[in-house]
């Protein structure tokens, strides 16, 4: 696939090489997002100010925060799976 769809705070980082395209990657990427937000009650991405680039810098450079006194350190350790990029 090649197509550039979705909302900017769950997309995931394979789909802005457009040139290289993406495959299953990002359906790993879409569970993490979900647990996350199940486990956290926000998405692991947010931007103060709502800004659609500052989004994708920090989807693209930076790594969810996780906190064990909120979610388990093996529920942090699971959903941690789900957003390495090297399945």
């Amino acid at each position: 696939m090649r197509t550039f769809c979705g909302s900017p705070i769950t997309i995931a980082p394979e789909m802005f090489d457009t040139k290289k395209g993406h495959g299953f990657e990002v359906d790993y990427w879409a569970i993490g997002i979900i647990l996350y937000c199940m486990l956290y009650g926000q998405f692991p991405f947010e931007s103060k100010s709502d800004d659609v680039e500052e989004i994708y810098e920090l989807i693209q450079n930076n790594e969810p925060v996780y906190d064990d006194t909120i979610a388990s350190k093996n529920a942090n350790d699971f959903i941690k799976y789900f957003f390495i990029n090297d399945y």
